[in-house]
């Protein structure tokens, strides 16, 4: 008898813990915070979070992934440079994300999501270990983990993988390269170099899955996600502001082909015996024949010294070559004391033969680039650099010529 009086009580007190258990469940509210993107490097692709309400305790918290610490610019910059890039979970009031957000004046959506007991169970308890001290630092990867990655994981879990098996069998048609354009469409110098400077491993077709990397496109496919439920139960917008979306209008191409008009049209005028206009173009052609010098150096670095091997052998540098820098040298002489330099018949062969090998690469990887025997996307350079810098190598071939009269360059 006093047998069955235990089990009672024991099976009453596990039904007792079970319905606590579920009513405190039920006073959870779970968001999916998708936050437009911003005017930073940093932000420019947009950012992921996650509010965790409990009406019960009218406790609400957000959780955020993109915590990282820039306290010193200079060490952070070298530890990125070497592929190391720890960033935190951050959690604080949704007061305090609500307040942030406005005054980035960015959009934001809130998402509802559905989860049943179990799936809502699993959720609260990965945000409840990744919450600790000691699980909040991960190294962070733009493409693999970052804020929007790590919420795409966690919420799979939830789901027993149901997420990843739909989305990764889906075709994104798009290629790492192509979000990286597209993001700094309106940032020239970003884009240019992070396009040239970036190697074939981006140039990878991405699964919907892997898509996820970007804010947008995770809310955008868990939108279409549906089991025996939608994922998301309430949408709504929590903050409106002027979209931050990229130009259709492309700002590096805009600049490639208003540099090479201007160096075409400057060239003819040189041509025509303007004597302040070869001025010109030599300072012209200096800057561009130094910046495509120090791009081919910085890959040459980038592939020795490098953390990242999305940094290492790029196919970039057979256009860009580090050596390109001893340009500099007449090209400087002409600027500072207006004539040309007069070399050994020697020296001038040996730079005539370098320029002329120079061209003939150019022209060699316009062509390979353009049928597509590089597994990595090269087209920009071979469409907008590649002409514009056989313009300025074309020109500079004429410093090692001791005849001033026969290309017709001659400062006064």
């Amino acid at each position: 008898m006093k047998i069955t009086k235990v089990l009672t009580l024991l099976f009453c007190l596990f039904q007792s813990s079970l319905y606590s258990q579920d009513e405190w469940l039920e006073q959870v509210d779970i968001y999916l915070h998708t936050v437009d993107r911003g005017t930073m490097v940093y932000d420019n692709f947009g950012h992921t979070a996650i509010r965790v309400h409990n009406k019960g305790t009218g406790q609400d918290m957000v959780y955020n992934w993109g915590i990282f610490d820039f306290k010193d610019p200079v060490e952070f910059s070298l530890k990125f440079y070497r592929g190391i890039l720890i960033y935190n979970l951050g959690v604080y009031p949704y007061s305090s994300a609500f307040n942030y957000y406005k005054a980035e004046k960015r959009t934001v959506w809130e998402d509802k999501i559905n989860f049943n007991r179990e799936e809502k169970l699993i959720f609260l308890k990965r945000l409840d270990w990744n919450n600790q001290p000691e699980n909040r630092p991960y190294n962070y990867h733009y493409f693999f983990d970052n804020c929007s990655t790590r919420v795409r994981d966690y919420f799979d879990e939830a789901l027993k993988g149901s997420i990843k098996k739909t989305f990764e069998a889906i075709s994104s048609n798009r290629t790492f390269r192509d979000t990286v354009r597209k993001g700094y469409s309106t940032n020239p110098e970003i884009y240019f170099s992070l396009d040239t400077l970036m190697n074939g491993n981006i140039d990878v077709e991405m699964n919907q899955w892997q898509e996820m990397f970007l804010p947008i496109k995770l809310r955008n496919h868990l939108l279409e996600h549906k089991t025996d439920k939608p994922f998301f139960s309430e949408s709504k917008i929590l903050l409106e502001f002027p979209s931050n979306s990229p130009s259709s209008l492309n700002g590096f191409q805009i600049i490639a082909i208003v540099l090479l008009l201007l160096a075409l049209g400057i060239s003819f005028m040189a041509l025509k015996g303007k004597a302040k206009v070869e001025k010109a173009l030599w300072i012209f052609s200096s800057i561009v024949i130094f910046l495509f010098g120090v791009f081919g150096l910085v890959m040459l670095l980038n592939w020795i010294l490098s953390g990242h091997i999305d940094l290492h052998h790029n196919v970039n540098m057979i256009l860009l070559w580090p050596i390109d820098l001893f340009l500099m040298w007449p090209l400087a002489m002409i600027i500072l004391k207006g004539k040309k330099l007069e070399p050994s018949e020697r020296i001038q062969k040996i730079w005539t033969r370098y320029i002329e090998l120079h061209l003939i690469v150019n022209i060699l990887f316009i062509i390979l680039s353009l049928i597509g025997v590089f597994s990595q996307s090269t087209s920009n350079l071979a469409l907008y650099i590649a002409p514009l810098y056989s313009v300025f190598l074309f020109l500079i071939k004429s410093t090692y010529t001791k005849n001033e009269a026969s290309m017709g360059f001659g400062i006064q």
